[in-house]
């Protein structure tokens, strides 16, 4: 017969549940017999809790389920075309669809569909096509997946709720895709944004937080255009243009920090910029195009490096606060009225570089009394001035 024993209790440790598998609870049993002193008992499975299409205890994504689907050109993936039979307003593009993945929303999509609240692109998706959100009036929160390279023209246009994306390796956000995007008030570009495209995110006019990463090279024509929400502003040192009208009608900007990278100002860049206290352009900008600052009425100081060699006709046009003003050595073109209506300007040094002055360069600058000029008066009198009845009334101090 067996002998008794005294059993050697061992905890059998508990096995949590998850989302999706059962758990158990802890029980134990004797080491030298396996009899079970204390059974385990299964635990059921918590479940999913779905928050914008996503687990918050597991992180697994509800994919929306009925879209529209289009196999591509090549036949080896898939590009959503339409909403199809979903009915939901929180969409989650599938990762795969026939066991093929999905690349692509295609143009036109999802486009003037008013009842959808949220999206979720999922990390197979590369290209979101023209107009394909354009006008989704209540779609507040978009997640984009880690793998999306091109946003293209007018994609999330007339989004007026969007107050809330999430970019990470996006190349390029072309042409008016966040246009009109009322209540978008934060957007952090990553370090693979190479171009902004023309309007990208003109009329913004909640947007006032942007923060710019170094890999962008180009921002577009009218790019943020009436943002008017904007104060601060820092560019990238990778930045080589600013587009025309690139900040135009940005009221509230007060502070610019332009990064010598940048070859070019846009014509009318920073138009109309009402509150911007101080420009200090450094070595590498070499061109100030037409109106660039005009109507900048607070600006006061405007101070450039020697790399300057054209400034466009009435780039500091009504610049009726300017009162320093530092011109770049190797300028040799004053074009008509590039200072008109500077009326708080009391002096002006001009390089001897200088040859030509155009006509009303300096008119209506009522405070301009005295003009120091680098070089001697021979040089003076042979430069071309156009009529400039201001400067001819003020006092010409010579270098020699």
């Amino acid at each position: 017969p067996k002998l008794p024993h005294t059993h050697v209790e061992v905890i059998d440790a508990a096995v949590a549940a998850t989302c999706e598998e059962t758990g158990l609870t802890q029980g134990s049993h004797c080491s030298r017999c396996d009899k079970v002193i204390t059974k385990q008992n299964v635990t059921p499975a918590k479940g999913h809790v779905y928050e914008n299409k996503k687990c918050v205890v597991c992180g697994a994504i509800m994919y929306t389920s009925g879209l529209q689907m289009q196999l591509s050109s090549d036949r080896n993936s898939y590009i959503v075309t339409g909403k199809g039979s979903a009915r939901d307003y929180e969409i989650s593009i599938p990762l795969t669809y026939n066991s093929k993945p999905v690349t692509a929303i295609a143009d036109n999509a999802f486009k003037d569909d008013s009842r959808i609240t949220f999206v979720n692109i999922s990390d197979n998706i590369k290209t979101i096509g023209k107009n394909a959100f354009n006008n989704c009036t209540s779609l507040t929160k978009v997640i984009v997946g880690k793998n999306l390279k091109t946003i293209d023209n007018s994609a999330f246009e007339s989004c007026s709720a969007l107050s809330s994306i999430t970019l990470t390796k996006v190349e390029s956000i072309n042409e008016s895709a966040f246009r009109y995007c009322h209540a978008l008030e934060n957007i952090s570009f990553p370090t693979s944004l190479k171009y902004i495209g023309d309007f990208a995110f003109a009329n913004c006019n909640m947007l006032s937080n942007i923060s710019f990463s170094k890999g962008l090279l180009s921002i577009g024509t009218s790019a943020f255009q009436a943002c008017n929400s904007i104060i601060n502003l820092t560019l990238p040192d990778t930045l080589r243009s600013i587009g025309e009208k690139a900040f135009y009608r940005c009221n509230e900007i007060k502070t610019i920090t332009i990064p010598g990278s940048v070859k070019t100002i846009g014509n009318y860049a920073f138009a109309y910029c009402n509150n911007l206290l101080e420009i200090n352009l450094p070595y590498g900008v070499e061109s100030i195009g037409i109106e660039a600052f005009s109507y900048c009425r607070k600006l006061a100081s405007v101070k450039m490096a020697n790399s300057v060699t054209t400034i466009g006709h009435s780039a500091f046009i009504y610049c009726s606060s300017l009162k320093e003003l530092v011109l770049s050595e190797r300028l040799t073109r004053i074009e008509s009225k590039v200072f008109s209506f500077c009326s708080s300007l009391p002096s002006i040094t001009i390089p001897r570089s200088v040859i030509f002055i155009g006509d009303n360069a300096f008119d209506s600058c009522f405070s301009l009394d005295d003009v120091y000029y680098k070089g001697s008066k021979q040089q003076w009198n042979n430069i071309q001035i156009g009529f400039n009845t201001i400067l001819n009334n003020a006092e010409i101090h010579y270098n020699s």
